[in-house]
Parts: C-alpha cells; sequence; structure tokens
C-alpha cells in the first residue's frame, strides 16, 4: 500500500484520549461472605479433617523385642519368597511361549514331511 492511502484511511482518526490517574477507580465492592465455605475433599472422595493425626504408635524405644522379630521374619520370608517365585516368573514370562512356538514349528515341520 502507498503511504498516501494510508493517509486516506487514518484520515479523521485523532489521537486517543489519554487517562487522567486520579479518575481511575473501582465500582462497589466485594461482599463478605455469610456462609461457611465447603469442606475440602480427599483424593479418594473423603471429607479431609483439619485436626492433627493421633499417634497411636508408641515410640520405638517402647516397642516389644516380639514386634522386633516380626518384622525381621517378614522380612526374610519375603526374601525366600522372591527368591523361590523368580526363577518360576522367568520360565512362564519367556520360556513357556518360546517352548510353545517350538512345539507348534516342530509339529508343522513333521506334518509337512
Amino acid at each position: 500500500m502507498s503511504s498516501e492511502s494510508i493517509n486516506d484511511i487514518s484520515s479523521g482518526v485523532g489521537q486517543p484520549d489519554s487517562i487522567n490517574p486520579e479518575e481511575i477507580s473501582s465500582m462497589g465492592t466485594t461482599p463478605t461472605p455469610d456462609y461457611d465455605s465447603s469442606p475440602d475433599v480427599a483424593p479418594d472422595g473423603s471429607l479431609v479433617d483439619d485436626s492433627p493425626p493421633e499417634d497411636d504408635d508408641p515410640p520405638k524405644g517402647q516397642r516389644g523385642y516380639l514386634k522386633h522379630v516380626a518384622e525381621f521374619v517378614r522380612a526374610i520370608w519375603n526374601t525366600l519368597r522372591a527368591t523361590v517365585r523368580a526363577p518360576f516368573a522367568v520360565l512362564w514370562r519367556y520360556l513357556l511361549p518360546l517352548l510353545a512356538f517350538a512345539l507348534v514349528f516342530g509339529a508343522v515341520a513333521y506334518l509337512s514331511i
């Protein structure tokens, strides 16, 4: 576009009025609510309790000897169970599909002879 056509289009358009900073104000006020807000909701849908949590567990120094033994036995049991189950998981996950494929491939090869 030429500068003459731009001047023709913008003719009659004046400068915008400046805003007087003393005239800037807000209209009205924010009402104060006369109700209680809704309760907080936990991710599982239950209401969140604002009270501090109660500590039902006694301090570590007051826990009994049997509790320590039970924790130790549980740790040993979980370790042994994982050690025994791991080879079966490997067989089930990887070796069994390979054996099934070999069986089917072998049967097809045998029947095609």
